[in-house]
């Protein structure tokens, strides 16, 4: 399922990258995979942490501007196994955000360049419980799923290796807004992530 969803992001970023190409001004400039771990911030609950990746494609909209989207997500973040009198529970998280926004970039030196990046996201998250009674019942899980709209920012730096290939390293908040927005007690999923990339320019 990851990899059919990569490889459809990675269609979709090459036909975005065309359409852009078409029209005066905006030039694809790069694509980009990167990889991490990602520290999981929810209200009332103790997520571990997850590997990330995120993958996506860029264009120049100035010197300084470009344009950029990108597809990554949460990858099975856990609670640690709680227990009470009644018996054990765990939760977990899965999420796809769907990234567009702006990156600022200038360029220290000829190889060594810094950035910022800024934008919204949509993401489709899924969390589970799943819960055992010690015998009394069998076990069992339920899931619930939702839509919603969120933000990014991120830090980072490049590296130009070539003139084709170049590393990154980032440090990328995001957050997604309102999960479950139709109950009574909506909240909100942050992730800050640390991740090490490349990219390619065509």
């Amino acid at each position: 399922m990851m990899l059919r969803t990569l490889l459809g992001a990675s269609l979709l970023a090459l036909s975005l990258s065309t359409v852009a190409e078409t029209r005066q001004g905006v030039q694809f400039d790069h694509g980009f995979f990167s990889a991490g771990y990602d520290w999981i911030d929810v209200e009332g609950a103790d997520f571990d942490g997850t590997v990330a990746a995120e993958i996506g494609a860029r264009w120049t909209l100035n010197d300084l501007l470009l344009l950029e989207a990108g597809l990554s997500g949460i990858f099975d973040s856990q609670t640690d196994t709680l227990e009470d009198n009644t018996g054990s529970y765990q939760l977990s998280i899965n999420s796809w955000d769907f990234l567009l926004g702006i990156q600022y970039r200038h360029w220290f030196a000829e190889q060594l360049a810094g950035y910022v990046r800024l934008g919204a996201l949509v993401y489709n998250m899924e969390i589970e419980l799943d819960e055992a009674f010690y015998d009394l019942k069998p076990a069992g899980s339920d899931s619930a799923s939702d839509n919603g709209f969120g933000f990014y920012g991120a830090v980072g730096v490049t590296y130009q290796l070539n003139p084709g290939w170049s590393m990154s390293s980032e440090l990328l908040f995001k957050r997604r807004l309102d999960f479950l927005g139709d109950s009574s007690k909506p909240f909100d999923v942050d992730s800050t992530g640390f991740s090490i990339g490349l990219r390619h320019s065509f």
